[in-house]
């Protein structure tokens, strides 16, 4: 049998000694392989980070045109709106509608005609009168111009009323009259929609 006569303290501090001389083994030994590990964590963690920046960087035109497109689309939102806010205000006849059919029908004269001016304004009408409304017309066309003959101008007028865009076209006058020594007639015709 074996007898410890040392005290209780240093048999305690002896216990410590010898646990504590082991876990800094234990320690040791695991140190290096922690520090290893958590080596090759931040290196894959710095090339991540590397690779995301790069990603990044390529990526950043394509937000830029997408910021771009998306103010366009804005723009182009708005222009809408005003469109039809002007459509709606002139009775849903855009310019360049009465613009293609006045030329259309100055083809039908033959080149002997010649529209001078062209005014497009609103009629008078009660508020919210459509196209569909009965007999109240939205809009008024007036062209003035000379053509050739009174057979030109029935041409051009006949032709205006072929497009069946206007609810009315009415030859309001034609005149005799002298454009650079030559012997014409002018007119005036009013259209409604």
């Amino acid at each position: 049998m074996y007898i410890n006569l040392l005290s209780q303290e240093y048999q305690r501090r002896q216990i410590v000694r010898a646990r504590t001389r082991q876990w800094v083994a234990v320690w040791l030994i695991l140190l290096p392989v922690f520090s290893a590990g958590g080596l090759m964590e931040w290196s894959r963690y710095q090339a991540s980070v590397t690779e995301l920046a790069t990603a990044e960087a390529r990526y950043a035109p394509l937000v830029e045109l997408q910021d771009h497109n998306d103010a366009l689309r804005s723009q182009l939102n708005m222009l809408r709106q005003r469109e039809q806010l002007v459509l709606e205000a002139s009775g849903r006849r855009s310019l360049l509608d009465v613009l293609g059919y006045v030329s259309r029908a100055a083809a039908n004269a033959d080149d002997r005609l010649c529209v001078q001016q062209l005014l497009v304004g609103g009629a008078k009408q009660r508020l919210g009168a459509t196209n569909d409304s009965a007999g109240e017309p939205l809009g008024v066309v007036t062209m003035q111009g000379v053509g050739m003959d009174n057979t030109a101008v029935s041409h051009f007028v006949n032709g205006l009323r072929s497009t069946q865009a206007f609810r009315q076209v009415q030859l309001k006058s034609t005149t005799p009259t002298e454009v650079a020594e030559l012997s014409v007639r002018g007119y005036v015709v009013e259209c409604t929609y």
